[in-house]
């Protein structure tokens, strides 16, 4: 089983959410909220395609998928929380400001 071939929508959007952290900045944190929204949606959509693979395959079948899906979202949950703690710092560091 192929990831780009079972789920494209799926891969396009996972490499939008890579492209996007990437390019990440610490000032930005409407993006930066954003992201870690996205983030969490695809991190469920794919543990849900993980459910689903387990569920069909039989026991050491798909051994590489079920690993790379683990990868995944392991991945997606690191980018909603950093991504998150961006946004955070970014909206304290400016009601810090705003208190000068």
């Amino acid at each position: 089983m192929e990831l780009k071939e079972m789920y494209p929508n799926e891969i396009i959007l996972l490499g939008n959410i890579i492209e996007r952290y990437d390019k990440l900045q610490e000032n930005n944190i409407s993006n930066a909220f954003q992201l870690s929204k996205d983030a969490l949606q695809m991190f469920n959509r794919f543990s849900e395609i993980k459910h689903d693979v387990k569920k069909l395959s039989s026991r050491g079948k798909d051994a590489a998928l079920k690993e790379r899906l683990k990868e995944i979202c392991e991945y997606l949950i690191t980018v909603s929380t950093a991504s998150r703690m961006v946004w955070k710092y970014g909206k304290e560091n400016i009601k810090n400001n705003e208190d000068w």
